[in-house]
């Protein structure tokens, strides 16, 4: 079930679509919906945060002209993971599953997630929106960029769970948004919650309003 919010600021007024129900909190070593949230989503060159040495170095050596115009001013599009569970979630380890990203609906596992980062218990980690293919080193990224299709005026992430390459793909979370501007994000109120407004930036920090 959804409802539709409307949210009014001086420019225009935008409409949300948000969930009713409440997302469950997950707990024990079971991989279920709502373990892991789309927290946060920047698509337009964030100001809150800069490219990485890492990503840095990445540009530096595959400069592609369609991908090149998406790193504005050194600045890079984000988005954030929540773990909602009580115990620590490890992606990019095929012996705990397989677990994907993609703001495709028709391909799930488009991105998958082969770099292995841990997420404590109630902790965050940055995906950067860099559209490549990159695979190394210590930093999540998507072969996608988000926000890249604007003739829609919404677009959906997603994160999906794969027990095992012969168990069926489970939608973990998803979320809807906007454009935002350099300063703000859309940011789920309060971290993994069903409230979806535009905040200021907090990548890998708890969201305020």
């Amino acid at each position: 079930m959804t409802m539709s919010i409307l949210l009014t600021s001086c420019l225009k007024t935008r409409e949300v679509i948000i969930p009713t129900e409440a997302p469950p909190v997950v707990t024990g070593d079971t991989i279920s919906k709502g373990a892991i949230f789309i927290n946060e989503v920047n698509n337009r060159w964030s100001e809150t945060l800069n490219l990485s040495n890492e990503l840095s170095s990445v540009i530096a050596r595959r400069y592609d002209p369609i991908i090149g115009t998406d790193w504005k001013d050194g600045k890079v599009k984000w988005f954030e993971l929540y773990n909602n569970t009580n115990k620590a979630i490890t992606l990019g380890d095929p012996q705990q599953g397989y677990w994907y990203l993609s703001d495709n609906m028709a391909a799930k596992n488009a991105s998958p997630i082969e770099v292995r980062v841990t997420i404590p218990a109630g902790g965050f980690a940055i995906v950067y929106s860099s559209d490549t293919s990159y695979r190394a080193g210590t930093e999540i990224h998507s072969n996608f960029n988000v926000g890249r299709n604007n003739s829609q005026p919404r677009d959906t992430l997603g994160i999906y769970y794969q027990k095992n390459l012969a168990a069926r793909l489970m939608t973990v979370d998803s979320l809807t948004y906007e454009d935002t501007d350099r300063a703000t994000t859309w940011s789920r109120i309060p971290d993994g919650g069903s409230v979806i407004l535009k905040t200021p930036g907090t990548p890998g920090q708890t969201n305020r309003r």
